[in-house]
């Protein structure tokens, strides 16, 4: 499709089933539920406007690749721009892809890859289940921007930018490398860990043997040498950990295989 419009106001718009492909470089989707992948479906998203309460919504094994295009969300006061369910796939990349919509929400063991995208509005992603996501060079642009792991979830984070909070909660997993955020909050029995080095802390955060405990502001450098400081709070039940960068490691096994040689001889 690369012109004219397809519009549902009661219900659904656009379903692809089974194993279809439908390339999307230009028109206008409109509608409650303006698209839907199910089975092995495939959507190819370069162009063209999306808009709609749910956005687009991938179920069972489909996938979405978006290079382009806009897709933006008719309700600010829901989060409904992205669905990622079951064992779907989802690949965002380019600046020219635009994300006019509050989260990306993924559910079940999917997957979803964003690379160099900005969101428009406030929340970002949101991982849910056993899914896993991967944020590569990412932009909240509101000021309130939130990234989210719950439940089980992976996430990876790395140069992301927000002046918001980033959070894992209920047993969800975060690594994060070379972003920037106003806070990080590790909650519930979930696991955070922060890859950089020359960390130090201030307030009531205290690093003991590489683990952090309490709440107050981390400081240190990413692997690319900038400076990090950022508010972080650890609960009591929750494990969050700073580990060195993979330069830093190589040097410290090739210091213990010195020491090891010298007690040898």
């Amino acid at each position: 499709m690369s012109g004219g419009s397809i519009t549902s106001f009661a219900y659904r718009g656009l379903i692809l089933n089974d194993s279809s492909t439908f390339n999307f470089s230009g028109g206008l989707i409109t509608g409650d539920q303006p698209v839907q992948l199910y089975g092995t479906s495939t959507m190819n998203f370069s162009g063209g406007l999306i808009t709609g309460h749910k956005g687009i919504e991938l179920f069972e094994s489909s996938s979405l690749t978006m290079t382009g295009g806009v897709l933006a969300s008719d309700d600010p006061n829901h989060i409904h721009g992205m669905m990622v369910y079951d064992d779907s796939r989802v690949n965002i990349s380019g600046t020219t892809a635009r994300l006019d919509i509050d989260a990306i929400n993924s559910y079940g063991t999917s997957r979803s890859v964003l690379d160099n995208v900005n969101f428009i509005q406030r929340v970002g992603a949101i991982s849910y289940g056993s899914s896993h996501m991967i944020l590569n060079d990412v932009t909240l642009m509101d000021e309130f921007g939130i990234i989210s792991a719950y439940d089980s979830s992976e996430m990876v984070i790395n140069g992301v930018v927000t002046t918001g909070v980033i959070q894992t909660r209920d047993s969800s997993k975060m690594t994060i490398t070379e972003s920037q955020m106003d806070l990080l909050g590790v909650w519930h029995n979930s696991e955070a860990e922060i890859i950089g080095y020359d960390f130090t802390t201030s307030g009531g955060l205290t690093l003991v043997d590489g683990r952090l405990f309490g709440e107050g502001i981390l400081y240190g450098k990413w692997n690319n040498g900038t400076d990090l400081m950022f508010d972080v709070y650890v609960d009591e039940t929750a494990f969050a950990h700073v580990a060195p960068e993979p330069g830093t490691l190589v040097l410290l096994a090739i210091g213990a295989a010195s020491v090891i040689r010298r007690r040898r001889k």
